[in-house]
């Protein structure tokens, strides 16, 4: 909790407030500024305006999904009765195909002038580009209309298996955005549940069409073909579900961000009525935009489990594609017939900045920004060709991604009442992990391979009430900041958190800040429509936070600046608001800047942890000066984000050395001169949070690998953990780097 404190002015004389007319930049996103000043002001530009009132997800948290949308529409509409009164006043129409719910906001065209009115306004949040995304483009196409038996993407995730076992997606509904179905093909006949609607924009008819092949093609994968019966050309995963049809996309395989919304809504819509369970979207493009995180969180407030390919844009990190990118979404790589990852198959990780790292809409509080998610085979993938009777391979994400969803709905055949969060679990819990990924997860295959038959296997029976169960990042935290995350089992639907300091939640895994010193208990109680359970863990949280400083304020008869001071027992740090905010200085004062009115800033005590110890402490007689060209290394975790300031060596030689950390989304390096002997080296290597982290070094690094038998793991309780080595031949071997000195992260104070 940061200090207050208040800088007063009496003002013996009338002033002036001064106002700048103009636009308002800090509400346009980058990409709709880029259009924005490059738009003559008598030129009309397209763009998303998003409302200010944020939709309330949580008061709607317990109703029906039918009382939902109703909800949450009724809300939106009157959020934007202002702002449409205005543009009428202003002769600017809307489409009202284009007026949201699932985003409280709208899509227009109009002139820039409109526009930077429109970014005055205080109902408004933000202005976003209408960018133009695409089909995730296949890599290659070939016809193959030859018959066969199941296909060998169906047979990769075993998917038969479950067929065998008697889950083959019966009648569970699957929305498919794409660029339409050709629902006269011969493996779709009869799987089209009657809804189907093209977006604005796009050739109006009554009954899915697709203009250019590339969503017949994914549904065929989802499913497509009859499975055990008497027919061939088995080319879907879940034979027995059905479908309902957004056509976003046009024929040459582009549709823009309000296309792609309206058909979003459209199948939220639906919801009310038509039970979709989830939404399959091979479509993306490497501009970012944040409605989508927004409008992700409204669709999994309504149950809908969201499947997305990563994208075409591979092997480079961070080129996984918007939408697959945000925390709240599946995202799919693509995987070859022998496992490996396909060269072009995008990777993470995506950023840790807004909206990315607010972690309370991640599907899971370990994703950190690890993008795929999941993979499934997307290489020569043989499915129908639109607009005739035959078939034809393709290879990308968006084949990939078309697996999974299907896979998602034999899980859907077997408990219905499965949670998002369930799902989740349960496809990346149970995935294969070729031996090519290495260390999982990571970003080229995110949590594995997908296996549906051993996540089937572990489907909770339906028709049960939960048991609560759950866990925390920390059990003892000096900054009072604690994440907790449900572990329950047999699908809660809503969750009530008592956090021990009269405070509770109704988040699935809230994250929670302590302010007073305490040892806390903890209570979950986990409910679904057939009962709840309740767990209680007693003295769980144990919060000791530094003293608030002792702030002395200031005050003057005219505008000006001012020095404020502080005093504390550790580092003081200036801000401008009371929780997140900009640093502003660091110090015991602070001098503001010009003000001409009462402003509050804030100062916060910030300690450093004691410095600690980890790992063998030092050599043994027992071991040799490892000179092969194999690279090993120490694997540890993070348990909470910290520094490691140094490690010990035993070198028998004098040369530059590099000593490397590598984590799934996170890597760091040095290199130095290390003499011969017994040395200290600096590393000063920041970790965040994360698990199966390697420390190692270069290869024939010629420094003493201890042979006397390592007992792992070596702790430091709630702080780090080094669990073995990376040689798996030799488990109890000790590689190069002895007696790591650790810091934490620094105490917040109360």
């Amino acid at each position: 909790m940061k200090k207050t404190l208040l800088i007063s002015f009496l003002f013996l004389l009338n002033f002036f407030i001064l106002e700048t007319f103009g636009q308002d930049l800090t509400k346009m996103s980058t990409q709709f500024y880029e259009q924005f000043k490059n738009t003559r002001s008598n030129e009309k530009i397209g763009c998303l305006i998003e409302m200010n009132d944020a939709l309330p997800l949580e008061k709607t948290r317990s109703l029906s999904n039918a009382e939902k949308v109703k909800e949450l529409s009724a809300f939106s509409r009157k959020s934007q009765e202002l702002i449409m009164t205005w543009l009428s006043s202003k002769n600017v129409s809307v489409n009202p195909d284009q007026i949201f719910w699932i985003l409280n906001g709208f899509y227009i065209e109009t002139t820039t002038d409109i526009v930077s009115e429109i970014s005055e306004r205080e109902d408004v949040k933000k202005i976003h580009a209408n960018e133009i995304r695409t089909i995730d483009l296949p890599v290659s196409e070939k016809f193959d209309n030859d018959e066969r038996a199941v296909e060998w993407g169906v047979t990769k995730i075993k998917a038969d298996l479950c067929w065998t076992a008697g889950y083959t997606g019966k009648d569970v509904v699957i929305g498919i955005l794409d660029t339409g179905v050709d629902f006269d093909h011969p493996s779709l006949v009869g799987k089209w549940t009657g809804h189907f609607k093209a977006a604005t924009g796009l050739p109006q008819q009554t009954e899915p069409y697709d203009d250019q092949g590339h969503g017949t093609h994914c549904c065929g994968t989802i499913l497509g073909g009859d499975g055990l019966g008497s027919g061939t050309n088995d080319i879907g995963v879940a034979p027995d579900a059905k479908y309902v049809a957004a056509k976003v996309l046009s024929s040459s395989g582009g549709g823009s961000d309000a296309q792609i919304i309206e058909g979003l809504q459209f199948m939220a819509d639906l919801k009310a009525t038509v039970d979709i369970k989830l939404l399959s979207m091979s479509v993306g493009g490497s501009s970012q935009n944040d409605a989508y995180f927004e409008i992700f969180k409204s669709l999994n407030s309504l149950g809908f489990v969201l499947v997305m390919a990563n994208g075409n844009s591979g092997p480079g990190a961070g080129t996984v594609n918007t939408p697959a990118c945000y925390g709240n979404a599946i995202g799919v790589g693509n995987t070859t017939n022998t496992d490996a990852i396909n060269s072009s198959s995008s990777r993470g990780p995506t950023e840790n900045k807004a909206p990315f790292n607010d972690n309370q809409y991640w599907l899971r509080n370990d994703w950190n920004y690890i993008k795929p998610n999941i993979s499934a085979p997307g290489t020569d993938i043989r499915s129908a060709s639109a607009n005739s009777t035959g078939y034809k391979l393709l290879t990308g994400t968006s084949m990939a991604c078309p697996h999974v969803a299907g896979a998602i709905a034999l899980l859907f055949s077997k408990n219905p009442n499965l949670t998002i969060s369930q799902i989740y679990d349960l496809v990346v819990d149970n995935a294969d992990k070729p031996s090519a990924g290495g260390t999982y997860p990571n970003n080229n295959y995110g949590w594995g391979l997908i296996n549906i038959k051993k996540a089937l296997d572990n489907v909770p029976e339906p028709n049960t009430p939960p048991v609560a169960n759950f866990s925390s990042d920390v059990s003892s935290t000096c900054t009072g900041i604690v994440k907790f995350s449900d572990k329950s089992t047999s699908g809660p639907t809503s969750w009530l958190w008592e956090f021990g300091d009269g405070t509770t939640s109704t988040l699935q895994n809230p994250s929670h800040t302590y302010s007073t010193n305490n040892t806390y208990t903890v209570k979950l109680t986990a409910t679904n429509s057939f009962g709840f359970d309740t767990t209680t863990k007693t003295s769980f949280i144990s919060v000791n936070r530094p003293p608030a400083p002792v702030t002395t304020g200031s005050s003057s008869n005219s505008p000006g600046t001012l020095t404020l001071s502080a005093t504390g027992t550790g580092t003081l740090k200036w801000y401008d608001t009371e929780t997140g905010g900009n640093l502003l200085s660091t110090g015991n004062t602070f001098t503001t800047p010009f003000i001409n009115a009462t402003t509050s800033y804030y100062v916060q005590n910030e300690e450093s942890p004691a410095e600690q110890s980890v790992g063998l402490t030092q050599k043994s007689s027992d071991g040799a000066y490892y000179t092969s060209t194999s690279r090993w290394g120490l694997v540890f975790n993070a348990l909470v984000p910290l520094t490691i300031k140094s490690v010990k060596v035993y070198a028998n030689s004098s040369e530059n050395r590099t000593i490397w950390v590598k984590g799934s989304t996170f890597s760091d390096s040095v290199t130095v001169n290390i003499p011969t002997g017994e040395q200290t080296v600096n590393l000063n290597f920041n970790i965040p949070v994360g698990t199966g982290y390697i420390l190692g070094g270069t290869s024939a690094c010629n420094l003493w690998r201890d042979a006397s038998g390592a007992t792992y793991p070596y702790s430091i309780p709630n702080i780090i953990s080094i669990t073995g080595n990376t040689a798996s031949s030799a488990p109890n071997y000790y590689y190069y780097f002895y007696d790591w000195k650790i810091s934490g992260s620094p105490c917040i104070s109360t």
